[in-house]
């Protein structure tokens, strides 16, 4: 998730088997208050859609059921569509709707028409919230300790902002336009050892000006003031454009990290877990956090089987992940306890 944005959510009854933890469509619960119906309005999000029929929206697509002849692409979600509760078999459809113009296709031997949506799909997630994502990564800790960083803000000055022309310390890469990143604490190795991978928040960007004399580059944008010791990355490849939500192996493990300035993290924040592509966990995959029961005097955590949010993971590396928390009912912290999601309990 860099450049390119969470357009929408693969919703296809044959996207379930992009999704293995996810079995029959009977796991996926349905809420007794679900309506009937929900037209779909510009600014919803297919995850807010789902949690309006199901106990868990990330696993809708369980009970997605599959009807090409009403919708072109049954990929995408487009506002005007009417989504239909069929509560006898628990499921999901689009019902045909009018605000979708019909194109004659020919194919032989016969001409038919197609639904041909006006506007663009809905996303999986808020803009907001993808955008934030995209702001985050974890680089390896050699790669940070090697570098380069914003040396000098002008005049003197300790911060940069838009216009600025910054000093570099360090072998510039030769990408023209750079990522400056802002190092945030370590993440703990495997059973207590030292740091493998930092977590990373972009704060801005800047362009390599061509001269012959130091290494200076001109700030292009930030999210805040440019800082000394910033780093300096090449701007990130392009991560998968859609995010498909499935539940996570089976694992156990904990929040290795709240990535603000707290010790506490709510809906919409981001984490570190100590569980990363080794585990089995890929962009996309959703975990729940299990309310902590504490015991003995050192404040460690037993899990509860009580589960307070889902996390969305979006990066993962062999041994961490980051994960965005798209539902909370209780603030969450640091060595709170994390598994595989159960379908029929809601956070």
């Amino acid at each position: 998730m860099t450049k390119s944005s969470i357009a929408a959510l693969c919703l296809a009854a044959g996207a379930v088997s992009l999704c293995p933890a996810v079995k029959a469509a009977n796991q996926c619960v349905v809420l007794s208050s679900a309506p009937d119906s929900h037209t779909v309005q510009q600014g919803d999000t297919l995850w807010h859609i789902a949690a309006r029929f199901l106990q868990n929206p990330w696993c809708w697509q369980a009970v997605w059921s599959n009807n090409h002849d009403q919708i072109r692409d049954p990929h995408w979600i487009y506002p005007g569509q009417r989504i239909v509760l069929d509560r006898t078999q628990g499921k999901l459809h689009v019902a045909p709707d009018e605000s979708l113009a019909v194109d004659a296709i020919r194919r032989s031997p016969a001409v038919r028409g197609v639904a041909t949506p006006k506007q663009s799909p809905i996303p999986m997630m808020a803009p907001r919230l993808a955008d934030l994502a995209r702001r985050y990564r974890l680089l390896a800790v050699a790669s940070v300790s090697n570098a380069p960083r914003i040396a000098d803000a002008p005049e003197g000055r300790r911060l940069a902002v838009p216009g600025d022309t910054v000093a570099v310390t360090g072998l510039l890469p030769e990408s023209e336009i750079l990522d400056v990143m802002r190092e945030l604490a370590p993440l703990q190795g495997p059973d207590g050892g030292p740091p493998l991978w930092v977590p990373v928040l972009r704060v801005g960007q800047v362009r390599q000006l061509a001269t012959r004399g130091p290494q200076r580059l001109q700030v292009l944008n930030a999210e805040a003031e440019l800082m000394r010791g910033d780093l300096l990355v090449p701007s990130a490849i392009a991560r998968s454009a859609v995010l498909v939500p499935h539940a996570a192996p089976p694992l156990q493990g904990k929040i290795a990290a709240v990535l603000r300035e707290s010790r506490w993290a709510s809906q919409h924040d981001v984490v570190a877990l100590n569980k990363g592509l080794g585990d089995g966990l890929t962009p996309g995959s959703v975990v729940e956090v299990l309310a902590p029961d504490t015991i003995g005097t050192d404040k460690s955590f037993a899990p509860s089987s009580r589960s307070i949010a889902a996390l969305l993971v979006f990066e993962a590396v062999e041994q961490s992940a980051l994960a965005l928390v798209m539902q909370s009912r209780d603030a969450l912290r640091v060595d709170y306890p994390i598994r595989s999601p159960s379908p029929n309990e809601r956070p």
